[in-house]
């Protein structure tokens, strides 16, 4: 799936090598990039009658018209995952429910429903974490939670994926900010 698709950035492709990775190894059933709309908010419009003069003999004339006041809005998220059982109050957890540890990722909802992540970079130049944080507590409030994922962090508290272990073009060895955990030793350092 990863080298198919075309990522808005490459925060975004890094996460799709770790959700491949872990699907490879079973432990994801399965991810999509960008495939659920959420609509937060339906335009609003006023309906309203128009009153003017015609051109030609200055005559009063009225319309129906209608105006728009506020755009809809409409969420995104980046990826929609859906982990394995096994990995249920270990990985991610239920929100609604007393969990037995702290996890990395949170649903209102029972194991088989998607987890949903929004990808964001470390170094925030455009602000788009903060607009992230209002549709989070938005999508919260439907009781639908948004899992913020910032590969570079999420790679220290987990596992790297191999691919990370290289460059993105030159495909030399990367420059190690972290010291390099595979999947096999952060899944058997869960259990």
């Amino acid at each position: 799936m990863t080298e198919t698709l075309d990522f808005k950035s490459n925060e975004e492709l890094y996460t799709s090598w770790w959700l491949e990775e872990m699907k490879e190894a079973g432990y994801v059933l399965d991810y999509s990039y960008e495939s659920v709309e959420i609509p937060l908010c339906d335009p609003l419009r006023i309906n309203y009658t128009k009153h003017y003069l015609t051109k030609k003999n200055k005559i009063p004339k009225t319309k129906p018209s209608e105006k728009n006041l506020l755009q809809g809005h409409v969420y995104t998220p980046d990826f929609t995952v859906r982990f394995t059982s096994e990995l249920f109050d270990v990985l991610y957890g239920n929100l609604k429910e007393h969990l037995p540890r702290e996890t990395l990722f949170y649903t209102f909802r029972r194991f088989g429903n998607p987890i949903y992540l929004e990808v964001k970079a470390l170094q925030d130049r455009q602000n788009t974490l903060r607009e992230f944080k209002i549709n989070q507590k938005w999508m919260a409030t439907m009781g639908v939670f948004v899992n913020l994922f910032q590969p570079e962090k999420m790679f220290e508290k987990t596992f790297t994926p191999k691919r990370y272990y290289l460059t993105d073009k030159s495909m030399r060895p990367r420059k190690r900010k972290w010291e390099y955990k595979t999947l096999e030793e952060f899944i058997g350092g869960l259990k």
